[in-house]
């Protein structure tokens, strides 16, 4: 394999992996983040009452469904930046 198809695996690969745990962290933990610091009580009680509630199975659903999208994020972040490079190899 050589280095240039190499480097372009690794330009599709780690923005999906990067953004579909990122965001996949950040819709699971949401509520645990602004059960904390919220500004305003109404909204700490609604994420508490949340978190009370919560489940492994839900987190775990949450995490996934964020993954999902950051993977599409991540897909076409990958996309645009080879769309990119391509437009600088013709010049």
């Amino acid at each position: 394999m050589s280095p240039k198809k190499d480097r372009s695996i690794w330009g599709w690969i780690v923005p999906i992996v990067f953004f579909a745990l990122l965001i996949g962290c950040i819709f699971a933990f949401y509520d645990y983040i602004r059960q904390y610091s919220a500004r305003w009580s109404f909204s700490r009680q609604i994420s508490h009452e949340i978190v009370q509630t919560d489940s492994e199975s839900t987190v775990i659903r949450r995490f996934f469904l964020g993954a999902g999208g950051g993977a599409v994020l991540g897909f076409l972040t990958a996309l645009r930046s080879r769309g990119k490079d391509s437009h600088d190899d013709d010049a």
